[in-house]
Protein backbone atom coordinates (compact mmCIF):
# COMPACT_ATOMS: atom_id res chain seq x y z
CA UNK A 1 0.00 0.00 0.00
CA UNK A 2 0.98 3.66 -0.45
CA UNK A 3 0.37 6.79 1.37
CA UNK A 4 -0.99 9.49 -0.70
CA UNK A 5 -1.04 13.41 0.91
CA UNK A 6 -3.67 15.43 -1.16
CA UNK A 7 -3.98 18.76 -1.14
CA UNK A 8 -7.77 19.48 -1.99
CA UNK A 9 -10.20 22.43 -2.21
CA UNK A 10 -13.83 21.46 -1.20
CA UNK A 11 -17.03 22.39 -3.09
CA UNK A 12 -17.49 25.14 -0.44
CA UNK A 13 -14.22 26.54 -1.39
CA UNK A 14 -12.33 25.94 1.88
CA UNK A 15 -8.79 24.25 1.20
CA UNK A 16 -7.62 20.96 3.11
CA UNK A 17 -3.91 21.41 3.49
CA UNK A 18 -3.26 17.30 3.96
CA UNK A 19 -5.37 14.66 3.72
CA UNK A 20 -3.67 11.17 4.01
CA UNK A 21 -4.88 8.07 2.86
CA UNK A 22 -3.42 5.01 1.97
CA UNK A 23 -4.10 2.71 -0.97
CA UNK A 24 -2.75 0.41 -3.48
CA UNK A 25 -2.88 2.93 -6.36
CA UNK A 26 -3.70 6.88 -7.49
CA UNK A 27 -6.91 5.60 -9.14
CA UNK A 28 -7.74 3.78 -5.94
CA UNK A 29 -6.60 6.98 -3.62
CA UNK A 30 -9.05 9.46 -5.90
CA UNK A 31 -11.30 7.29 -5.92
CA UNK A 32 -11.41 7.27 -1.83
CA UNK A 33 -10.91 11.00 -1.82
CA UNK A 34 -14.13 11.39 -3.49
CA UNK A 35 -16.36 9.62 -1.32
CA UNK A 36 -14.89 11.57 1.69
CA UNK A 37 -15.36 14.82 -0.17
CA UNK A 38 -17.85 15.01 -3.20
CA UNK A 39 -17.22 17.52 -5.57
CA UNK A 40 -13.93 18.62 -4.56
CA UNK A 41 -10.64 19.74 -6.62
CA UNK A 42 -7.73 18.38 -5.98
CA UNK A 43 -4.60 20.79 -6.23
CA UNK A 44 -1.68 18.59 -5.40
CA UNK A 45 -0.83 14.97 -4.64
CA UNK A 46 2.36 13.36 -3.13
CA UNK A 47 2.85 9.78 -2.76
CA UNK A 48 5.06 7.70 -0.70
CA UNK A 49 6.32 4.58 1.10
CA UNK A 50 4.33 4.49 4.91
CA UNK A 51 6.85 5.33 7.62
CA UNK A 52 8.49 2.37 8.98
CA UNK A 53 7.54 0.11 5.97
CA UNK A 54 11.07 0.08 4.65
CA UNK A 55 12.37 -1.66 8.58
CA UNK A 56 9.35 -4.40 8.44
CA UNK A 57 10.38 -7.42 10.28
CA UNK A 58 10.03 -10.72 9.04
CA UNK A 59 7.95 -13.39 10.71
CA UNK A 60 11.17 -15.22 12.44
CA UNK A 61 12.77 -11.77 13.82
CA UNK A 62 9.35 -10.88 15.84
CA UNK A 63 9.15 -14.66 17.64
CA UNK A 64 12.72 -14.12 18.10
CA UNK A 65 11.86 -10.72 20.07
CA UNK A 66 9.26 -11.75 21.58
CA UNK A 67 10.66 -15.12 23.11
CA UNK A 68 14.38 -13.35 24.12
CA UNK A 69 14.90 -13.68 27.21
CA UNK A 70 15.73 -10.31 29.21
CA UNK A 71 19.46 -9.90 29.52
CA UNK A 72 19.17 -7.76 33.10
CA UNK A 73 16.61 -9.04 35.52
CA UNK A 74 14.08 -6.25 36.41
CA UNK A 75 15.62 -3.66 39.58
CA UNK A 76 13.03 -3.96 42.35
CA UNK A 77 12.56 -0.45 44.17
CA UNK A 78 12.21 -0.78 47.92
CA UNK A 79 9.05 0.39 49.67
CA UNK A 80 8.49 4.20 50.30
CA UNK A 81 7.39 5.31 53.45
CA UNK A 82 4.32 7.06 53.78
CA UNK A 83 3.83 10.77 52.59
CA UNK A 84 5.82 12.35 55.53
CA UNK A 85 5.81 10.03 57.72
CA UNK A 86 8.75 7.97 59.52
CA UNK A 87 9.31 4.88 61.32
CA UNK A 88 9.51 6.95 64.58
CA UNK A 89 5.94 8.38 64.24
CA UNK A 90 3.96 5.10 63.54
CA UNK A 91 1.59 3.44 66.43
CA UNK A 92 3.37 0.73 68.29
CA UNK A 93 1.80 -2.61 67.54
CA UNK A 94 -0.95 -3.86 69.91
CA UNK A 95 1.26 -6.99 70.50
CA UNK A 96 3.47 -5.04 72.24
CA UNK A 97 1.28 -2.32 74.05
CA UNK A 98 -0.99 -5.10 75.43
CA UNK A 99 2.60 -7.10 76.94
CA UNK A 100 3.38 -3.76 78.65
CA UNK A 101 0.04 -3.87 80.20
CA UNK A 102 -0.40 -7.16 81.77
Amino acid sequence: MTRFTFRLRTRNGLVVEAVNLQARDREDADRKLMQMYIGCTVLDCQSGVPDGREDAMSFESLISLISREPTDPPVQQPPSSPAGGTDQDRKPDDSSSSASSA
